[in-house]
């Protein structure tokens, strides 16, 4: 009996990709944060249709167990962080809109003024 096994990353990444857990350890922090940044939108999305896009209950989802918000961000926090994410009005996020700087800006806005740092 043989048993194939594939170390590809998963259809949904974009090619090249690969999952963290198969990076080395000379990956710099900045490629490790970035890597997590991909696989964490991939994580969420598809959960409501297409792999390739967040749903708002998606979006939400991922806020409120991967970066802690969903404890300070009232629900329309979360309509406005949809909207400013949304660039094409579409209900959707995809991963150049996730990726933009107003997800950034809003953990930047709730978390460091917490640690008593300025940006």
């Amino acid at each position: 009996m043989t048993l194939e096994v594939s170390i590809g990353p998963p259809p949904s990444l974009p090619r090249g990709w690969s999952p963290p857990e198969l990076h080395t350890m000379l990956e710099t922090s900045l490629e490790k944060a970035l890597t997590t940044v991909v696989t964490t939108f991939h994580k969420y999305s598809g959960r409501e249709g297409s792999k390739l896009i967040l749903s708002r209950k998606e979006l939400k989802e991922l806020i409120e167990k991967d970066l802690c918000l969903g404890e300070k961000m009232k629900e329309s926090s979360i309509d406005d962080l949809m909207k400013s994410l949304d660039k094409n009005s579409n209900q959707e996020i995809d991963f150049k809109e996730y990726s933009g700087t107003s997800l950034v800006a809003q953990w930047l806005r709730i978390h460091l003024p917490m640690q008593g740092t300025r940006v």
